[in-house]
């Protein structure tokens, strides 16, 4: 008959029976996948991305320095612009 159990003999004449595998309970299978663990390897250029992110969250918004340089130029009567310069870059952005 096949797929029978029938008994077989080892080396020693010790008698041995063949069975199927029994499948996991479903409490079982439950276990072994809780017992994985997930791994994530994160690239070289993926952690400078996130230390950049993060130099510049942490950064104050305004330069204070520049805008405190600026000011004063512009008190003082001293700031110009170029206005050739300005020019060009707005065509720049519009283009």
């Amino acid at each position: 008959m096949i797929g029978a159990s029938r008994p077989l003999a080892d080396s020693e004449g010790v008698r041995l029976a063949r069975t199927s595998p029994t499948p996991a309970r479903p409490v079982e299978a439950k276990r072994e996948v809780a017992a994985r663990k997930d791994e994530v390897e994160i690239s070289a250029a993926a952690v400078r991305l996130q230390q950049a992110k993060e130099a510049v969250l942490a950064a104050p918004e305004t330069r204070q320095d520049v805008v405190r340089r600026l000011r004063d130029q512009i008190q003082r009567g001293e700031y110009t612009v170029d206005t050739r310069d300005l020019a060009r870059r707005i065509a720049d952005v519009v283009a």
